[in-house]
């Protein structure tokens, strides 16, 4: 098992968003996190990064684009998606 198969599947982008310092915040029973890449939350509160999937996915309202736990450690630490920089 590659360490990206572990990361999916021992860990929630919840984990994944506090480890790397991203705050979560709860508006309205929803949760999420500034996105690495539009880190301004919504006019209303809400983060523009917001926690789908019951915590295995993530997705920006403002880029519409959004990944797993391994897309958020590689957007936040080296500003690409995947692994191999592809977006």
């Amino acid at each position: 098992m590659s360490w990206t198969e572990e990361a999916r599947e021992r860990t929630t982008v919840d984990e994944v968003a506090m480890a790397l310092g991203l705050p979560i915040w709860t508006k309205a029973g929803a949760r999420g996190f500034p996105c690495p890449e539009h880190p301004a939350p919504h006019k209303d509160g809400r983060a523009t990064g917001r926690i789908v999937r019951n915590g295995t996915a993530f997705w920006c309202h403002k880029c519409g684009r959004g990944g797993d736990v391994v897309a958020l450690v590689c957007l936040q630490l080296y500003g690409e998606r995947t692994v191999r920089g592809e977006r």
